[in-house]
């Protein structure tokens, strides 16, 4: 049966309005360019060749914590839980210990040429964002602050007149970037929801939240945060109706499983899931509860030149979100917002919900997390609240007549022409607006100079490494551990002033004397024992975690002694101290009187192998 004429015209204007083939691709070509001009912005940033093994900055504490894992991993113990367990995220271990294995080297630079692969594709994937969410110009503008202004994109990274360097072993943005992608792209997923574009769209930024979230933390209880919120938002506003966002959280909570599922039914098939939830969540719950948190500054309130961001960021936040859902003539919460209002509100709120990591663990370093928003913050802001602040075009007839949909920005939130004065108004009022957050940062990161040294550090650094002369290769395990090049370097490690070849003839002694006996490493002077069951070549005698490498309070710590007490120590033939009077030590030598003592010497300080 007919639908009747109506019904008829309506499928015929449809038919009229749909995007043709040729208009399709005109329409892809904007993103094709965006994209291809993000992933070549974050290619000479921070892509390609770096030339690690000519950056001779000793082995950091970071690094050391993480190198047990690692080393365990490659004994053969399951990847993030018992020796193998790490306070950060378990995708990155397996990430990091998969290209070290089969792209790498199994070495401190291959390490970090590992973690150097992960901050170019972390870099890579927020770049793309910027121009998938904000169109090409902001994009643009937005990836080339961040690069060149913004130090969340410093702490790794080729250094002006130095050489590729950072913070190896903790700054990623792909601990924050799975937030930013889906906070950001959502909106566009619900515009073409309950249609299967839509969906297909939410559930592939459900799959990409999820791997972000198996690489870091930060991503799983932000990113969920932002997209219940932006479904809230989108929905009470009036802006998308109930079907169109319950199809699209719906399809990212479909993405996500996809993703997290094998890696459950994985740890559940080896008797683990609960060690793995555990583990995953220790970190979180222990900052949540007091661990680590420090004030700004920190306890001795040391000066930081991010000060002033850290405290007004805050205000500043919450003045643009009122902003962002009030109309002002006539004054209201506005509602059906067109694209250019949520655009503004999804990143004012995925900076807000970065800074939130920086409230409890309040340093630079945590700060870092929210600077990665800051840029798009100024950019858009800039662009789209003058306009959203004054400039509406009358009500018309037809408007009035007009009956109200949902997911429509409303006639009063319509643009309209405005004069010169105005405009001029508009203009001065953007200006102020981006510049604005360069006020909250040190007077010396944006001079000109400053600019300029940081634009062409990539280049420079690049052409002069690679005129040097190839590092020759290690001979001895230890110093194949340590990787060229880094082997020679003038200092070892971040706790000590010992040269790197001292250490590593200390490593070589160690390995040779200990062999494969399952080793516990209950300290190292000054260093973390990873440093040494890395270095050394060790085989990880099987504890429940490492206590340098986790977060425990006095009662897990006392609970770690008796599980190594009953369980660990008949099974460990070597333990390795500074001190004779660690318990672990006094554990060993009481139920092995007879075991062999062997004194080497480390920075002036004796060092004990105690064998079986």
């Amino acid at each position: 049966m007919s639908a009747g004429p109506l019904a008829d015209q309506q499928a015929s204007a449809a038919c009229d309005t749909a995007p043709r083939p040729r208009g399709r691709i005109r329409a892809l070509l904007p993103v094709a360019a965006g994209l291809v001009t993000a992933l070549g912005l974050a290619w000479y940033a921070v892509g390609p060749p770096w030339y690690l093994s000519q950056t001779p900055a000793p082995i950091s504490h970071q690094e050391e914590v993480v190198l047990i894992g690692l080393q365990a991993v490659a004994k053969g113990h399951l990847p993030y839980v018992g020796v193998a367990s790490v306070q950060y995220g378990p995708g990155t271990q397996v990430t990091v210990y998969w290209l070290m294995r089969h792209l790498t080297s199994f070495s401190v630079v291959g390490f970090r040429e590992a973690w150097a692969l992960l901050v170019w594709a972390g870099v890579s994937l927020l770049f793309a964002v910027f121009f998938l969410a904000f169109g090409y110009a902001r994009g643009l503008a937005a990836a080339v602050l961040s690069a060149l202004v913004y130090p969340a994109l410093h702490q790794v990274a080729f250094q002006p007149g130095g050489s590729f360097n950072g913070y190896f072993g903790w700054a990623s943005p792909l601990r924050y970037v799975g937030l930013i992608a889906l906070v950001l792209l959502l909106p566009a997923a619900v515009r073409r929801c309950p249609s299967w574009p839509g969906a297909v769209a939410g559930a592939v930024l459900g799959a990409l939240w999820g791997l972000t979230s198996y690489l870091a933390q930060e991503n799983l209880a932000g990113g969920a945060i932002g997209a219940l919120a932006v479904g809230a938002l989108l929905l009470f506003s009036g802006s998308a109706r109930w079907r169109p966002v319950w199809t699209a959280l719906t399809a990212v909570g479909a993405g996500f499983l996809v993703i997290w599922t094998p890696i459950l039914v994985f740890y559940a098939a080896h008797a683990q899931l609960t060690e793995f939830l555990r583990q995953y969540f220790l970190f979180p719950q222990a900052v949540a509860a007091g661990a680590n948190d420090t004030p700004w500054g920190g306890f001795n309130h040391a000066p930081s030149p991010y000060t002033h961001l850290f405290y007004l960021l805050p205000f500043l936040l919450a003045g643009l979100a009122l902003l962002a859902v009030v109309r002002f003539r006539p004054l209201g919460i506005a509602t059906g917002w067109p694209p250019e209002r949520v655009k503004l509100l999804v990143t004012v709120l995925a900076t807000a919900l970065l800074y939130e990591g920086a409230l409890l663990r309040s340093d630079a370093s945590h700060l870092t997390g929210t600077l990665l928003m800051v840029p798009a913050l100024a950019i858009i802001t800039a662009t789209e609240l003058p306009r959203l602040l004054g400039a509406r075009r009358p009500l018309t007839a037809a408007d009035q007549a007009r009956p109200p949909n949902p997911g429509r920005p409303t006639p009063a939130d319509r643009p309209r022409p405005v004069g010169p004065g105005r405009r001029a108004l508009l203009v001065l009022a953007g200006a102020a607006l981006a510049v604005g957050p360069f006020t909250l940062l040190p007077s010396g990161a944006y001079p000109p100079s400053s600019l300029r040294s940081w634009a062409a550090a990539p280049y420079l650094d690049r052409h002069r490494l690679a005129a040097a002369p190839a590092a020759a290769t290690p001979t001895t395990l230890a110093a194949q551990r340590v990787g060229p090049g880094l082997d020679r370097a003038p200092r070892c490690c971040q706790g000590a002033p010992v040269p790197m070849p001292a250490f590593i003839r200390l490593m070589q002694q160690i390995h040779t004397t200990v062999g494969n006996r399952p080793a516990y490493v209950a300290d190292f002077p000054d260093e973390y024992p990873g440093l040494v069951y890395f270095g050394a070549d060790l085989n990880p005698a099987p504890i429940s975690a490492d206590p340098d490498s986790s977060i425990e309070t006095e009662p897990e710590l006392q609970a770690f002694l008796a599980d190594f007490r009953t369980r660990v120590l008949p099974q460990t033939q070597a333990v390795l101290t500074d001190s004779l009077k660690a318990p672990e030590a006094q554990f060993f030598l009481n139920k092995y009187p007879n075991s062999q003592r062997i004194t080497l010497h480390y920075n002036g300080q004796p060092y004990y192998l105690l064998l079986r």
